[in-house]
C-alpha cells in the first residue's frame, strides 16, 4: 500500500524545485514528506520518466501538479492520488501562447498524449484512463485565472456534475473539484489552503478506506 503522505510536487512551465507553490504547500501539508525536482517540461518522454523514477525511488502515494506539471500528473496512468492546481489540460495549445520557444516536436508530443489521456475515456481497457482514475483526482482552480481555464473540461472527466456554480469561497461543489473565488494562476498561500487540506482529506480517506 502506498505511503499517502509521501507527495510528489510537479511545478509548472518557467518554473522549478523551489517555486512558492512548493514552498506553499510543504507549509499547509507540514505533516507529509513533498518530494520535489526540477524538470524539463518540453521533454515529455523525459519528464515521464522522470515522475516513474521518482515514484518509485520515494514510494509516493500522492502527485501534485500545477499548471503545466499538473498534464503530466494527469497523464499518470493510474494510482497513485492525484492533484491538480489550475491544470493545463491542453498544453499544446496553452503553452506555444506563452513561450513561442518550444520544440515543433514537443507540441506535436503533447497532442499525442493529450489524445492517450482524453480520447474515449469509457475505453478503460486501453490502461489509460480508467474508473479508479476518475474517483482518486481532484483539481483546484481559481475562478480568476487570467491564463486558461480547463474546469469544465475537467468536470467531465473527473467530476460528478457537469454544472460547474460560481461559489464566493473555497468550496467543492462534489468531491472531486474545488473553486477559489478571486484566485488567479499563481494561488497565494491563503488561497490555496482551504482547498488543498480539503482535497488531501479526501485522498486520506479513500486511502483508508482502501486498505
Amino acid at each position: 500500500m502506498v505511503n499517502v503522505k509521501n507527495i510528489l510536487y510537479v511545478h509548472g512551465l518557467g518554473s522549478s524545485k523551489e517555486s512558492p507553490t512548493c514552498k506553499n504547500l510543504r507549509e499547509l501539508l507540514s505533516g507529509c514528506t513533498i518530494y520535489a525536482e526540477n524538470f524539463d517540461l518540453f521533454d515529455v518522454a523525459g519528464t515521464q520518466k522522470k515522475i516513474e523514477n521518482l515514484i518509485a525511488e520515494h514510494d509516493i502515494g500522492t502527485l501534485i501538479g500545477s499548471s503545466f506539471g499538473a498534464f503530466y500528473v494527469l497523464a499518470r496512468k493510474a494510482m497513485p492520488f492525484r492533484i491538480v492546481i489550475n491544470p493545463c489540460m491542453k498544453p499544446s495549445v496553452e503553452i506555444p501562447k506563452l513561450d513561442s520557444a518550444i520544440p515543433e516536436k514537443t507540441i506535436a508530443d503533447l497532442q499525442k498524449l493529450e489524445e492517450a489521456v482524453y480520447s474515449a475515456p469509457e475505453k478503460s481497457a486501453n490502461g489509460i484512463f480508467t474508473s479508479v482514475m476518475k474517483t482518486t483526482t481532484f483539481g483546484i482552480f481559481g475562478l480568476c485565472d487570467e491564463l486558461f481555464s480547463y474546469r469544465e473540461f475537467f468536470a467531465q472527466i473527473y467530476g460528478k456534475k457537469f454544472e460547474i456554480p460560481v461559489v464566493s469561497t473555497a468550496s467543492s461543489f462534489d468531491t472531486h473539484i474545488f473553486t477559489v473565488e478571486g484566485a488567479k494562476h499563481k494561488m497565494t498561500k491563503e488561497q490555496l489552503s482551504s482547498p488543498i487540506l480539503q482535497a488531501f482529506d479526501a485522498v486520506k480517506e479513500l486511502a483508508e478506506a482502501d486498505k
